[in-house]
Parts: structure tokens; sequence; C-alpha cells
């Protein structure tokens, strides 16, 4: 197992986990792929778009037309004085914790009263194909799911909305129906609210931006996850998969659900375990 050194194993872990774990769930951006830099810049330009369009009287404010309203095409065209206002509102513990707001999605919703999914509303309208290849190792990882631990079922619980979550995996040449459970939408319907503006309106099948009672790392989501998986009594049985510490992992081992890093540099004390690629989490059940 090529895990980074010092994997913490507590006495619950011991048990080989292709045994005990029903369940996984997947975060999906950042965590399915590693996010390079170019959609980074992406999610960066249309932030400044939108921000600039949201100030502006009678320009459309739809967050799935941004991209064809966009007064800047690149990054570069975006002018040093948006940036600087832009950013100055938004909070960082190093660069300025001073700021107002701790997210993007807040910082849209208390300058403009936009709701919750503006955000991840306008980040859908990313061309993910431009940037992510389909990624034959990931996909073998998933057939050897189908092929050795078929009583595992697989899930995805993300912040974005639904539209983003379909184009990444349809991008990285998975099958988004793969990932699907009926009780989703039994249990949790899409909030009509949030999915104004959206062309769906479901079923869905899967956690995101539409049906979550709150935005990682809010424990809520991580309930959420256990009422479908009918398994509140044992929360140990469900694997969650995360690339962040404070989003993914952190809120996963409150909800008593066994937690793995990926796409780390070093060892995390809060995971169970820790990989510096998605790829090794399948190293767990050979």
């Amino acid at each position: 197992m090529s895990t980074l050194t010092r994997t913490k194993r507590n006495s619950d872990s011991s048990r080989r986990l292709k045994d005990r774990i029903k369940y996984i769930f997947w975060d999906v951006d950042g965590t399915l792929f590693h996010k390079v830099e170019s959609i980074k810049q992406e999610h960066r330009l249309l932030a400044y778009n939108a921000f600039v369009i949201c100030k502006t009287a009678g320009m459309n404010r739809n967050p799935f037309r941004i991209r064809e309203n966009m007064p800047f095409q690149l990054l570069a065209e975006v002018p040093d004085s948006v940036k600087r206002e832009y950013d100055a509102l938004l909070r960082d513990s190093k660069k300025n914790p001073n700021g107002k707001y701790g997210s993007n999605g807040h910082l849209f919703m208390g300058e403009f009263g936009l709701d919750q999914t503006y955000v991840a509303k306008f980040i859908s309208t990313i061309e993910y194909g431009k940037f992510l290849a389909r990624d034959e190792a990931l996909i073998q990882m998933f057939e050897f799911f189908k092929r050795c631990c078929p009583h595992i079922q697989h899930g995805v619980m993300s912040n974005e909305v639904y539209e983003t979550i379909a184009a990444i995996v349809t991008a990285l040449g998975l099958d988004i129906n793969f990932f699907k459970n009926p009780k989703v939408d039994e249990l949790f319907p899409p909030e009509k609210r949030l999915i104004d503006g959206s062309s769906l309106d479901g079923p869905f099948g899967l956690f995101c931006a539409y049906n979550l009672q709150g935005k990682k790392p809010d424990p809520k989501p991580f309930t959420q996850i256990l009422r479908v998986a009918e398994l509140e009594e044992s929360p140990n049985s469900i694997l969650y998969v995360g690339d962040s510490i404070d989003k993914d992992i952190i809120p996963a081992k409150r909800a008593g659900m066994v937690s793995t890093l990926v796409w780390a540099g070093k060892h995390c004390e809060h995971a169970d375990f820790t990989f510096r690629t998605v790829y090794e989490v399948v190293s767990l059940f050979k």
C-alpha cells in the first residue's frame, strides 16, 4: 500500500475494510481529479465577471448566463481595481484576515442578496471537457469496485450543483448513474427555490447543492448520507473520500465515518487514511 507514512489506523479500522464497508461516498471537485491551475483560474475569471455583472444595473444576473454576458474574456483583462475590490471582501487567514466574507458564496449572498447556490451555478458553465481528459486509471479503479466489491454502493456528495458534477464525471469517462441512489430524491427532494434558473428539476439521485440541507463542512449533509445509506447505527460502515481536511475529513469523522484524504502532500492526523492520489483508495480493498 502506498499511503503516506504514519497513516492512522485506529482499533475500529483493524478489520478488513472490504468486509465492513457498505457504502463509499466521494467528494467530486478536487477529489475525483486533482484540481489544476487552469480550472482555478477559470473559477476566478467567472467570479470577477459575475461580481461586475451583479454590480451593474440592468445586466442579466442569471448565473447560468454569466458566461455569455462576461465583460472580460481573459483573467488578464480584468482590471486590477475589480480584483482588489473583490479580493478585499474575501477573508483569508494569511492574505486578508479582515475580509468581510469567508467564501465566494457568502460574498454574493451578502453583497447582492443572491441565493446560496449562485456561485455554484455560474461555476457549472465551465466547459470541463477542455480541462479534464478521460482518466483511464480512475475508470479502472471503479471497474475494480464493480467487479470485486459488488456489495459496496457508491455515491457522491458535493457542494456543487448537479450540472457541474455531471460535467466532471462525464469528462473523466465515468457513468454518473453508477453513483445514483433513488433514496436521495425520496428522502431529500430538491428545493425548488435553489433550482431556480436551471433547466433541470430532478430527479438527481445524488447529493448536490440542490438538495443538501447545508454546505460542507456543515454536519447536516453527513447526517443526510447516513439516512440514505440506512447506516445511522453503524456510520463506520461508510467510507468518505475527499480532498479537504476542513470540509470533508473532519465532519466525516465527527459523523462516525471512516475518512480518507486524497491528493495530500503529507500525512493528515485527522484522517484514517491519507493518500497522494485518489487512485490509491482502491488499495484499501485489495
